[in-house]
């Protein structure tokens, strides 16, 4: 069939290859953990868009909106009051998902620690009292 426009079946390949390498996909997937398992998330490497997935769970790139940009960084000042009562949690999260990267290749230094991967990622599920500033155990949870 690729005799038929003249071209043999290599100069085909490389035509096609040429054209997929002209191509710029801006999307990309990223692995991270949540609630101790690995997941893969889409990013795009445009400024200014965002991921939206279609009703059959496909990522398309869709440009933030002026409103929405407002939205974001009105909801950023609040969780910025929010995340400062609990960032004793937030920080004891980050290094379990740290570690847990770490042993499952994701971040740099992958070596095992000798820990148990189920013990981290029972340990990332559960809720666990913290210490506030003043070294008082307190649950915030409940």
């Amino acid at each position: 069939m690729a005799e038929e426009h003249g071209l043999s079946f290599l100069e085909f390949i490389e035509k096609n290859l040429n054209e997929e390498e002209e191509l710029n996909e801006a999307l990309y997937r990223k692995a991270v953990i949540r609630k101790g398992k690995k997941k893969l998330k889409w990013y795009s490497d445009k400024p200014g868009f965002k991921i939206q997935y279609d009703k059959n769970g496909i990522p398309h790139e869709k440009r933030i909106t002026g409103a929405e940009r407002r939205r974001r960084r009105l909801g950023q000042r609040t969780g910025k009051v929010k995340r400062a009562a609990i960032q004793g949690k937030i920080q004891l999260r980050q290094q379990l998902s740290n570690r847990l990267g770490k042993m499952t290749g994701i971040r740099k230094g992958a070596k095992n620690t000798g820990t148990s991967l189920n013990a981290a990622k029972s340990f990332l599920s559960k809720e666990y009292p913290i210490m506030d500033d003043k070294f008082n155990i307190t649950d915030l949870e409940s």
